[in-house]
């Protein structure tokens, strides 16, 4: 079976899927701005600069992060404070964050 290149056309979003995905490419209003990564990661895109790939976390602390959220729903943690407790306790040291963004 071809399916065409078009098909994607014919779908048509519900509402709630719509504000779903709206809601989805939003950044996460309890954390800091300071953590709003991908849109600082955007933002120099936009003005045509080479980013620092060291402003974005590594992904095994977005992974622990969510990991200790979800054991500790009353509990936001900072990437800061993921770095310093994967140093502690695995002896592993992440780059921190460039100090200056934008």
């Amino acid at each position: 079976m071809t399916i065409p290149n078009d098909s994607y056309m014919q779908y048509k979003e519900t509402e709630s899927e719509r504000k779903l995905r709206e809601f989805a490419s939003l950044p996460d209003p309890r954390r800091p701005k300071s953590e709003h990564f991908m849109e600082y990661f955007y933002e120099y895109l936009v003005m045509e600069k080479t980013p620092d790939m060291n402003m974005l976390p590594h992904s095994d602390l977005y992974y622990i992060r969510a990991a200790l959220e979800q054991q500790f729903p009353d509990r936001t943690f900072t990437m800061e404070e993921i770095r310093t407790l994967v140093d502690n306790e695995f002896g592993i040291q992440y780059p921190k964050p460039a100090t200056k963004i934008l």
